[in-house]
C-alpha cells in the first residue's frame, strides 16, 4: 500500500482512478463517506475535507458542526466492483478532526487509538483476529427476505450454493489488502464465515469495517443480500463475531500470554486479562452486542454464551482458551465469544482492551475454569452470573461501569446511550406480529397458545435442542433435519426412550381406588389427555382413546399389557391438544426418571403457525 502523498498520487494516475471515497464511521458503526474527484486529492492530502458533523449519528450538535476529515495514507485501495461498473474509485479511511486541529473525541477510530496507546505505555501491542459470520438471503423485488440462499450445513459441499460467491468475496477482500485464511459454510441454513488474518487492533478494525461493506457489495451483484444481523431467523444459530486476542511485548515481539508451566499454557498476564474481561463483561456487552436483536442470539442452546465463565473445550463459556501447541507459543490467545458482527469494531476492540488492561493493573484473580456444558447445569450451584438479557439492561450496566465509560469518553458514551435508548424505546412501543398472532381473537374468542410439546433429551444428539412443527403442513423439522411428518419421530422415540417410557408407564398405571395417585403421577410427568368431546375415534380407530378411558386417564390397551412392557403400552395413544384443522397424528412421550435429578430434561418444541412458504 502507498505510504506517502507522492505514492498516493502516482497510484491514482497509474490506475486511472477518477473518484476518491473518504470513509469514516459514526458512533454506532455505520459507514459514512464523502466522495471527491481525483483532481481534488492533492488539496485533500494537504488540508483535509470539511463536512457538517451535526448530521452524523453521535457526532456534533448544530452549533458545533464544522469538522474535517484527514485520510490515512496506508488505507488507500481501489474498489474492485466500482471499476467493473465503469467508475474507477479508490477508498481512504479517515480520522475526524475539530476546527482547532484536535482529534474529535467522538470519533470511534480515535477512541481505539487512545486504548492502543494506553497498552503501548505498558509495553504491549494488542493483537486481534475476529471471525465474522453472516447470512446470505434471497431478495424479492430488490428487498431482502428472510429466506436462506441454500439449505447447507456446517462445512457442507454438495448443498453449498455459495461456494463461488465466497470466492468472489475473498478475491475482493484481497484487493483491499485483507489476507483471508479460510472460508466455509456455517451451521445454520444460508450462514457463512470468512476468517481473515489477525493483526494490530487498529488495522484489524479497519479490515472488519471493509469486510462488511465488501461482502454486501458482492452479494448485491449476485442478486442476494448479506446481513450481519445477529439473529435473523428464530430457531437456528445466530451470527457471532468471536474475537481472538493476545498481547505482544512491544520490544521483543514475544507473546505475553504464554507460559509453558501453566496447565492451560497461560501466563499470569493472560489470566488477569481474562479476569478483566469477565469483570467488565456486563458493562461492555452493550457495545459488543448493540442491537435489540442481539439478545435473541444470546440465549441457551445455539452456541452463544450467556454465563460469565471461561474454559478450554467449552464453547458455552464466555471466554474460551484454544489449545496451544508448545511448538507455536506465539499462537497463544483467548477467544471472547459474546460480540456479534453488528457492533462497531473500533469501539468493541477499545472496550475489550481497556477491560483486559484493568484486570492486569489490578491483578484480578481468575476463577476456576468451567469445562462442562453450562446449558445443562444449575447456574445457582456454580454461582455463575449471566449477561444482561436485553438491550435496556445492557445500557444500564454500561452506565454503571466506570472503566468502560472512561474507555468511551463522555461524548461517545452520551451519544451512544442516547441513540440506543431511542432504539430500545421504539422496540418497547412497537406491536410485533408475534403479539398479534398470539392475542387477537380467532374463531370467536381468544385462543390460548398451545403448550410446548417436549422432546426427550436422549434425542438431542440426533435432532438438536429444538423441534419445530408446522401446523399448516403437518411437517416438522428437527435441528437441521427436515421430516415429512411429525409421526416420523415415533421410531426414534421407541428406540431411544424405551427404558424411560417403560418405567414411567409402570408408575402411571399403579392407581388407587379413586385414581388420585395416578392423576398426580400423570401430572408430574407432564401428560395430557383430550376431553371426550375432542376425541376423533374415526380418524385412527386403533389408536383412539374411548370416552371412559380418557376420563379416567387409562390407556385403552389395558393395564396388564402396559405393566408387562408390551409394545402398545409403551406409548400413550391419543392426540395432541391442538386447534381443529391440524390432522397430523402425533404420539409423544415424557418420561423423566425421578431417581436421577438430571434425567428427563427436555427441550421445548415450538409450533410454527405460519403456512408453508409464508
Amino acid at each position: 500500500m502507498p505510504r506517502t502523498n507522492e505514492e498516493i498520487l502516482a497510484a491514482v494516475e497509474e490506475q486511472g482512478i477518477e473518484f476518491i471515497n473518504l470513509q469514516f464511521t459514526d458512533v454506532v458503526g455505520l459507514v459514512k463517506n464523502v466522495t471527491i474527484p481525483a483532481d481534488q486529492l492533492p488539496d485533500c492530502l494537504d488540508h483535509g475535507v470539511w463536512f457538517d458533523g451535526s448530521s452524523i449519528e453521535g457526532f456534533a450538535r448544530i452549533a458545533e458542526s464544522d469538522m474535517f476529515l484527514v485520510p490515512g495514507l496506508e488505507s488507500f485501495a481501489a474498489i474492485p466492483w466500482d471499476r467493473d461498473a465503469g467508475y474507477p474509485t479508490a477508498r481512504m479511511i479517515c480520522d475526524v478532526y475539530m476546527p482547532d486541529g484536535k482529534p474529535f473525541a467522538g470519533d470511534p477510530r480515535h477512541i481505539l487509538k487512545l486504548a492502543v496507546e494506553d497498552a503501548a505505555r505498558m509495553g504491549m501491542v494488542y493483537q486481534v483476529g475476529p471471525e465474522l459470520e453472516f447470512f446470505l438471503f434471497k431478495t424479492n423485488a430488490g428487498r431482502p427476505a428472510p429466506d436462506p440462499h441454500d439449505a447447507a450445513g456446517y462445512f457442507d459441499v454438495s448443498t453449498d450454493l455459495a461456494t463461488h460467491i465466497r470466492r468472489q468475496m475473498v478475491r475482493a477482500l484481497a484487493a483491499f489488502g485483507i489476507e483471508v485464511e479460510a472460508s466455509h459454510h456455517e451451521v445454520a441454513l444460508g450462514q457463512h464465515e470468512i476468517d481473515f488474518k489477525y493483526g494490530p487492533a487498529l488495522r484489524t478494525a479497519d479490515h472488519a469495517v471493509t469486510f462488511r461493506t465488501t461482502l454486501k457489495a458482492i452479494a448485491q451483484q449476485q442478486g442476494l443480500y448479506a446481513t450481519f444481523m445477529p439473529k435473523p431467523i428464530a430457531g437456528i444459530n445466530g451470527s457471532g463475531m468471536h474475537v481472538h486476542q493476545s498481547l505482544i511485548d512491544l520490544k521483543t515481539g514475544k507473546n505475553l500470554f504464554y507460559d509453558a508451566n501453566d496447565p492451560y499454557g497461560l501466563s499470569q498476564i493472560a489470566r488477569s486479562f481474562i479476569a478483566g474481561l469477565l469483570a467488565h463483561a456486563k458493562g461492555m456487552i452493550a457495545i459488543l452486542a448493540p442491537l435489540v436483536n442481539s439478545y435473541k442470539r444470546l440465549v441457551p442452546g445455539y452456541e452463544a454464551p450467556i454465563y460469565l465463565s471461561w474454559g478450554r473445550t467449552n464453547r458455552s463459556a464466555l471466554v474460551r482458551v484454544p489449545r496451544i501447541s508448545p511448538r507455536r507459543p506465539q499462537a497463544t490467545r483467548i477467544e471472547l465469544r459474546c460480540p456479534d458482527p453488528s457492533c462497531n469494531p473500533y469501539l468493541a476492540f477499545a472496550v475489550m482492551l481497556k477491560a483486559g488492561l484493568d484486570g492486569i493493573r489490578r491483578q484480578l484473580p481468575l476463577s476456576e475454569a468451567a469445562e462442562e456444558d453450562l446449558y445443562d447445569v444449575d447456574p445457582r450451584a456454580r454461582k455463575l452470573e449471566t449477561l444482561p438479557g436485553s438491550l435496556g439492561e445492557a445500557l444500564e450496566e454500561l452506565q454503571r461501569d466506570e472503566v468502560i465509560a472512561a474507555a468511551l469518553g463522555p461524548h461517545a458514551l452520551e451519544r451512544f446511550v442516547e441513540a440506543k435508548s431511542q432504539e430500545w424505546a421504539a422496540y418497547q412501543f412497537a406491536v410485533s406480529q408475534w403479539e398479534l398472532d398470539r392475542y387477537l381473537p380467532r374463531g370467536g374468542g381468544l385462543r390460548p397458545p398451545p403448550r410446548p410439546t417436549p422432546t426427550p433429551k436422549c434425542l438431542q444428539s440426533k435432532y438438536g435442542r429444538t423441534l419445530t412443527i408446522n401446523r399448516a403442513s403437518a411437517t416438522c423439522a428437527a435441528g437441521d433435519q427436515r421430516l415429512d411428518r411429525a409421526g416420523d419421530l415415533l421410531p426414534d422415540l421407541l428406540r431411544d426412550c424405551r427404558g424411560r417410557v417403560r418405567r414411567r408407564l409402570a408408575l402411571l398405571h399403579q392407581r388407587d381406588g379413586a385414581g388420585r395417585r395416578h392423576n398426580r403421577a400423570r401430572a408430574r410427568a407432564g401428560w395430557r389427555h383430550l376431553p371426550a368431546e375432542r376425541q376423533r375415534p374415526d380418524h385412527h380407530a386403533a389408536d383412539a382413546v374411548p370416552r371412559r378411558a380418557a376420563h379416567r386417564g387409562v390407556p385403552a390397551a389395558g393395564r396388564g399389557r402396559a405393566r408387562s412392557g408390551g409394545a402398545r403400552g409403551r406409548l400413550w395413544p391419543g392426540r395432541l391438544d391442538h386447534p381443529a384443522g391440524w390432522d397430523a397424528h402425533r404420539r409423544y412421550v415424557r418420561a423423566p426418571d425421578r431417581r436421577r435429578p438430571d434425567a428427563g430434561k427436555l427441550s421445548n418444541v415450538t409450533l410454527d403457525e405460519a403456512a408453508p412458504g409464508a
